[in-house]
């Protein structure tokens, strides 16, 4: 059974019973709330003031804002009702968030919103008419011209997509009112009940039409106080902000103040939404679910508050602030969650038309949230399933392949079509950890194609790059047994005659034969040493002219090879015999920001523009450029490149190709980000430079900044192979560090800057 397919039933008889009865909504639809501890004793306990909701905060404003604390929310109603096509009238079934109204006219908006099925009942994200993200054209806002003095609303413009929401997706975005709810009673600074005071300069003051910025204080009279040490029943203080127009039956307002600030020598009260005091039962009730949710670091986060039952089971939503929401639930109350999302996930690791599953995106979210859990853990559950899976793989079990036509069909929006499990379990893990432990069985396990197992160990394989970090392993391996000659090129205050940079070193290389090390710092100083020792030979002081540095970057920039000048996206590199120039041209680039999807090479001989005497007009002798032809590139992974010092070969990143026909000739396997390449002087093999990749932002990780807490990355210096791409050595080194790296002229000697100008010098093997 379904549990997902019956939930919106059930959350649309609680909703519609506790209507009823007249009490106030949203309605929190999971009762037995594990949260529920201590929750009465300490609802007076007064926490910080800065509490925030992630997943809130993503469906107003986008995830880059994810750490804004409380402020002005753009949706201030979501309700379920039927929208009248000619009036443009909502007519309100029942409200998720917001104060209860029966009906409400909406202002004029986009025609083309597809969402929409009018007379029929839909859920409605609303926000006051004005409401607008700045990044929108101006012909695509809502229209703020109000043609009629009572309430207006518009469509929520935040987030295109989901202003209008279909039934199903009703528990969802009840669990999303709750916590808008709770982000904004217990994200107020002050809470009070207040009856606006008419006076002088006030009767102009449209709090509906003019913005927020531009509108005068307003005195209001306070008559209770709800929550906040500041405000005094029975006395007149002055709000401004977001005074939302609803009708009070009573005079008097809710108002949810988020600061105070001094305005001109009074202290003025920034709201940031007002209510109707007929919800005041509602906000006394959402007082007490304070000690509901945890603080961290001084913050205190809104969670969702249901059980973990329900928020695996909503966690298959297409609507991504609510996916979030349940997502940070499980996280943050993680001891409980464990042990449920680890036995749901096991109990469905070969599952076939998704069963038992709402869909197989349920099962790729929870193995997310699994991950964030264990935070790369190789001794804990992930550990465990991925290995239970590889014993069932190598006895025999099938892939399981079926999709679950159904839910794609109801559900277009869904990501996987396929049980993924043993990849999503394998990208939780670090990279290199799982190459380590995993990458053995899986290449064991690779052959396995008649099970349906091929496609997708080759996927793991390649997502996960183990093979890749299999092959750097064993060549850390190697240059480990390698003793280098070690020293510090730093100087020392106390020295007389000090023999070292006092700066950072920024550029090292081997002179002449290789007998003498050369290091440069931008103290002006270049030191020379013995590479077989570690012992000062000389020291240079020398004034650094960094105007000439930019005179000579100026001149490159203009540079004419052949009578061609070169354009945007060219680069010129001369042959090492000086007898052709080569003119790599990034083509096929769109967009406002260009990314080339190839490279044209052309050659010229350096002799063919000396036969035309130097003249510009070369078309009469003919152009003696020829096109060699295209090598598609992948942005990203298109730098650095040049000629390969071999004389025969050109380079793109790891990529050789020969330089008569373009034809590949080898590819190295670097996983991680490439910084630098150096060739040895006869082109059989190069230094290679490369850091770990930067880690997905974590949308679900704890925390405002959402930040995965891992290994640390790390920085490779490696040797490869130029004909085969092998990697044959490799050094590991702390990220964010320069470690400039130089090599000897006949390849015997690797030079590496680590730390504080701390100096090692490898001997290399020949094979």
């Amino acid at each position: 059974m379904r549990i997902a397919r019956y939930l919106p039933a059930i959350c649309w008889v609680a909703l519609v019973c506790r209507a009823a009865a007249d009490e106030p909504l949203p309605v929190d639809v999971f009762s037995d709330d594990p949260f529920e501890m201590e929750a009465e004793t300490s609802a007076n306990k007064q926490l910080p003031v800065d509490v925030f909701c992630p997943a809130v905060t993503q469906d107003d404003y986008d995830e880059e804002y994810a750490d804004v604390p409380t402020s002005i929310k753009p949706v201030a109603l979501i309700v379920v009702g039927t929208l009248d096509e000619e009036t443009m009238a909502l007519k309100v079934e029942r409200t998720l968030f917001g104060p209860r109204i029966s009906e409400i006219q909406l202002a004029p908006v986009r025609p083309e919103i597809k969402e929409v099925k009018y007379g029929e009942p839909r859920i409605f994200c609303l926000s006051l008419a004005g409401s607008r993200r700045r990044t929108k054209p101006r012909s695509e806002r809502v229209s703020t011209e109000a043609s009629r003095p009572d309430l207006q609303f518009a469509l929520s413009e935040y987030f295109e997509r989901y202003r209008v929401f279909p039934l199903e997706d009703e528990p969802i975005l009840t669990a999303m009112a709750q916590a808008r709810l709770d982000l904004l009673v217990l994200g107020s600074s002050m809470i009070f009940v207040g009856r606006p005071v008419e006076a002088a300069g006030q009767a102009n003051n449209d709090s509906a039409g003019a913005p927020p910025s531009k509108r005068l204080p307003v005195a209001i009279a306070v008559e209770r106080v709800l929550h906040g040490p500041d405000a005094v029943a029975g006395k007149t203080v002055n709000v401004s902000g977001a005074l939302d127009p609803y009708a009070s039956s009573t005079g008097s307002y809710i108002y949810f103040v988020r600061e105070m600030k001094n305005t001109d020598g009074q202290n003025v009260y920034q709201v940031q939404r007002r209510w109707p005091d007929s919800e005041v039962a509602l906000v006394d009730k959402t007082l007490k679910r304070r000690a509901l949710f945890p603080v961290r670091d001084g913050r205190q986060e809104v969670l969702f508050s249901g059980t973990v039952r329900a928020a695996i089971t909503l966690i298959d939503t297409h609507f991504d602030p609510g996916q979030k929401l349940v997502a940070r639930r499980l996280i943050a109350d993680s001891e409980v969650a464990l042990p449920e999302v680890t036995a749901f996930v096991e109990a469905h690791l070969f599952s076939k038309e998704a069963d038992g599953l709402a869909s197989y995106d349920q099962q790729m979210y929870l193995v997310r949230v699994l991950g964030r859990i264990e935070q790369h853990r190789t001794d804990g559950e992930v550990a465990r399933l991925i290995n239970l899976m590889l014993d069932k793989i190598q006895a025999g079990a099938t892939f399981p392949r079926d999709a679950d036509r159904e839910h794609a069909a109801r559900r277009p929006q869904a990501y996987a079509d396929s049980n993924n499990s043993l990849q999503w379990l394998l990208q939780t893990l670090d990279e290199r950890d799982a190459a380590r432990i995993f990458g053995a069985r899986l290449l064991q396990v690779r052959p396995l194609g008649a099970y349906g197992w091929a496609a997708e160990i080759w996927a793991c394989l390649h997502s996960c790059h183990f093979e890749e970090h299999m092959e750097l392993a064993q060549a850390i391996e190697r240059m480990a047994k390698i003793v280098p000659v070690t020293f510090s090129a730093s100087a020392r205050k106390r020295d007389a005659q000090p023999r070292g940079h006092s700066e950072p070193i920024s550029r090292v290389a081997f002179v002449g034969d290789g007998t003498r090390l050369q290091t440069f710092s931008a103290d002006g100083v270049t030191c020379y040493w013995d590479p077989r020792t570690g012992a000062s030979i000389d020291r240079v002081v020398e004034p650094i002219n960094r105007k000439s540095r930019k005179a000579a970057i100026e001149a490159s920039e203009t540079k004419t090879v052949n009578g061609r000048k070169l354009g945007d996206g060219e680069t010129a590199f001369l042959s090492e015999d000086r007898q052709h120039w080569y003119i790599f041209k990034a083509t096929d680039a769109h967009g406002k920001y260009p990314r080339p999807s190839a490279f044209s090479i052309e050659v010229s001989d350096v002799a063919s523009r000396e036969a035309t005497d130097g003249r510009d007009d070369i078309a009469e002798a003919g152009d003696p450029w020829r096109s060699l032809g295209k090598i598609p590139v992948t942005w990203g992974e298109h730098r650095p490149f040049g000629l390969v010092p071999d004389g025969k070969s050109i380079y793109f990143e790891t990529r050789i190709f020969r330089r008569d026909n373009l034809q590949p000739v080898s590819r190295a396997k670097a996983a991680g980000d490439i910084s630098d390449i150096r060739f040895f002087a006869d082109g059989s093999r190069y230094v290679l430079k490369t850091s770990d990749r930067d880690r997905e932002r974590d949308r679900w990780a704890l925390g405002s900044q959402g930040v995965t807490k891992g290994k640390e990355k790390l920085s490779h210096i490696r040797i490869h192979d130029a004909k085969t791409g092998r990697t044959l050595l490799a050094v590991e080194l702390p990220q964010h560090t320069r470690c400039p790296a130089a090599v000897s002229e006949d390849g015997r000697l690797l030079a590496i800057v680590e730390g504080k100008n701390a100096v090692k010098i490898w001997p290399i093997p020949a094979e």
